[in-house]
Order: structure tokens, then sequence, then C-alpha cells
């Protein structure tokens, strides 16, 4: 007597393949937000980070320095055109070797670059502004905490004359909005992330409780 052996060669039905299709395409539409989420806030942290090396910069310097910070647009005293920025006085304190290589041309209007921001080119100079309102020694500061010395930006300083277009909100925020937080780099060195709707920024500038550095005369 002969035996034939059957087997099940039934796959899946067009039904179920739908269904599996469904549940993979609701956990990508799920997931890609959250990762994408991930990615923003790791860059965010990565450029806070260089705001903290930077401040630390400051603070080195102005310990050899009688407790001065150096001018937002420099002194002038340095470079063959004078166009010489902070950045040249508080890289040496950031990344000596970088600056020794740089201290005659990149680096009298850049940092190093594994300091600047992850949302910006390492090619451009513009990544952070300096407060243009901090002069003269740093413990005349009215609210260290409270009042910005560097923040994400779009300009080597923060100038009244330019006030929107040198802060730039280019962080995402909670929900979702690119260009919705900016990370600022206080007077007593700690970084704070400013949403959008905060409106920190206010006018008239030289009254503005976030980059008010002094007591009006």
């Amino acid at each position: 007597m002969k035996i034939v052996n059957k087997t099940n060669n039934k796959g899946f039905t067009l039904i179920e393949l739908l269904v599996v299709i469904s549940i993979v395409a609701l956990l990508i539409s799920i997931l890609l937000p959250a990762l994408a989420m991930a990615r923003h806030t790791a860059l965010q942290t990565r450029c806070a980070s260089g705001l903290k090396q930077i401040g630390i910069g400051f603070v080195l310097y102005a310990e050899d320095y009688e407790q001065y910070f150096p001018g937002p647009k420099g002194y002038g005293d340095h470079g063959s055109n004078g166009d010489t920025r902070y950045m040249w006085y508080i890289g040496r304190y950031v990344n000596n070797r970088w600056w020794s290589a740089n201290k005659g041309s990149a680096a009298r209007w850049n940092f190093p670059p594994e300091v600047k921001c992850s949302e910006r080119k390492v090619s451009s100079a513009y990544h952070f502004g300096m407060n243009y309102y901090y002069t003269g020694p740093y413990w005349k500061i009215l609210n260290p905490s409270t009042t910005a010395l560097l923040a994400d930006g779009n300009s080597f300083y923060m100038f009244p004359n330019r006030w929107k277009k040198n802060y730039i909100f280019r962080h995402m925020d909670r929900n979702g909005q690119n260009k919705g937080n900016l990370n600022a780099l206080m007077g007593d060195m700690h970084v704070v992330t400013v949403a959008h709707h905060a409106k920190k920024f206010t006018t008239p500038h030289e009254k503005c409780k976030f980059v008010k550095t002094r007591k009006l005369n």
C-alpha cells in the first residue's frame, strides 16, 4: 500500500498580508518622530556641551586678566586687518593646540570645531554670539544666573541694531517644532535652553533683563 505524505503549503492570504503591512506602517509612524526627536535632543545636548567648554575658557581668561572678559568685538590688536573677535582671546583656553595652529587666521573669528553647534555647518564662523553689553569686570553683572553671555546666533555678537537676526532658535522643542529652542550660556557659566514662546528678548534692548549686564548710571 502506497502512503502519500501531504504537506500544508498554505501561505498568507491577501488580507493577512495587508494586516501585517498596516501594523508595520503604524509602528514606523510612531517610532520615526521619536527617533527624530532623540536625534535633535542629542544635537542640542552636544551644542550645550560646547557652550560649557567655551564658558570654562571665559573663566580661565578672567582668572588671568583680573576678572575681565574680552570685549565682544575684540580689541583690534591682533591680525593684520584688526578683524579680531573675542574668540581669539578665549580660543587658547578652549583648545590651545588648535588656537596655536590658527591664531593668525581662523582663530581671529572662529572657535575650535569640537565646540561648535551641531545644527550649523562646521565651516561657518557663525555659531554663537556674545552679548554685546558684556563690558568691564564680569562681577559687575547684575544677575549672572539670568543674564546671557553667549547664545545660539547668526553673528559674532548680539548687537541692538540687528536684534532679530542675532539670536537663533534653531533646536527642536518638545512639540517637534524645529528652531523652537535656543541654547544660552549664562553669566554664571551654566547653560539653559530657552523656548521661543518664552519671549526672553524684549525691547528696548538696553533694558532687556536677559542681556542687561550693568546698572544704569
